[in-house]
């Protein structure tokens, strides 16, 4: 038996779905910590949450802060593994070094994207971060080689997605595994587009709206309305994760994101449940991606083109609808993913 630690954030879920799918194995036995939490994800009996950011007063968030730390660093001394996402702390790194544990870490956005990489490639962002739209100044070059450099010091194995592999420093990280995000297919119900729909219902669920494009996003709507295209728009902000998954499963067409240039994890909600889903895919991502990937790659300036004709065409929406599923069942399905994850894991 294995004891595996996740820690120290569940970004989009993705690491609350690797938590419950290790634990249905014989072999593992994984528990996880957060020091925040978000309406946006899920979370299993098997996390330690500690809502450090929600305290308002300063004796208790300190307080809370020291127990999410002595908690850290009680579970990093039970593990015989860690799979770590984010940021890593001098002091988790340091336990993790003195004590010789093996440590995996997956990269997913913002901790190592290179904005200057994106820009050169990608004018939709280029133009978002030069109007201020786009801000996570928490991404540049330098902070991702930081990051990449502290994981390294810990001899840590680096899992990536095809678009994250982009940002990987190959004098820092030489190997990498090629990794998918995961989701747990039995939590989505597949509702493919039909024929008979004679209102069809685009969702657009923005959980930051520069970064998504969503006031692209608008000025098409509006111009469908002005040329009276029948359908309903639903756009999804600042709701639970239950909230949004029930609107996207009503939908005929989502739009998910024009500016970042790849797809994330809406997307592949999106997908499980056999939705069309449009993205901007920028080349180079394009390029590192399965050539079966379904999404609809669509940029501000086609967008009107492209919903106006999947809006006609009932049969086209179902058509790519199923192929999504399809490819999300390939190269995202947990029950696959864990299996290669748990080798890792046990490998020497």
């Amino acid at each position: 038996m294995r004891n595996v630690l996740i820690a120290p954030v569940n970004i989009a879920s993705m690491a609350d779905t690797t938590l419950v799918e290790l634990n249905k194995s014989k072999t593992i036995h994984a528990k996880g910590i957060c020091y925040s939490t978000h309406k946006y994800c899920n979370y299993s009996p098997y996390w330690r949450r500690y809502n450090i950011d929600k305290q308002t007063n300063f004796f208790t968030k300190y307080a809370t802060y020291v127990a999410y730390k002595l908690h850290c660093i009680y579970l990093i001394l039970w593990a015989d593994v860690v799979i770590w996402y984010w940021h890593i702390d001098w002091l988790s790194s340091l336990l993790i070094r003195v004590f010789n544990k093996k440590i995996i870490v997956e990269f997913v956005g913002s901790d190592i994207r290179l904005p200057e990489l994106v820009s050169l490639h990608n004018p939709y962002f280029k133009k978002a971060v030069q109007s201020g739209e786009y801000n996570l100044t928490i991404e540049s070059a330098a902070n991702s080689d930081s990051i990449q450099n502290k994981f390294a010091k810990c001899n840590a194995i680096v899992l990536v997605n095809p678009e994250m592999q982009l940002f990987i420093n190959p004098n820092i990280f030489p190997k990498y595994i090629t990794f998918f995000q995961q989701l747990n297919l039995e939590k989505y119900n597949i509702r493919y587009p039909t024929i008979d729909t004679k209102k069809p219902v685009i969702v657009h669920a923005p959980s930051h709206l520069g970064c998504k494009g969503t006031k692209y996003v608008r000025e098409c709507v509006q111009q469908l309305q002005l040329q009276n295209f029948e359908f309903s728009y639903v756009e999804i902000h600042n709701k639970t994760k239950q909230q949004s998954q029930e609107a996207i499963e009503q939908c005929d067409i989502f739009i998910d994101q024009l500016i970042c240039g790849s797809y994330g994890l809406a997307s592949c909600e999106a997908m499980a449940m056999g939705k069309p889903t449009l993205c901007y895919i920028m080349p180079i991502v394009a390029a590192a991606m399965p050539a079966s990937l379904p999404i609809v790659s669509v940029t501000v300036d086609n967008l009107y083109q492209t919903v106006a004709r999947l809006l006609a065409d009932a049969q086209e929406r179902g058509r790519i609808g199923i192929k999504s599923r399809e490819y999300i069942e390939q190269y995202h399905d947990v029950k696959v993913l864990s299996k290669q994850l748990i080798n890792i894991i046990n490998a020497s």
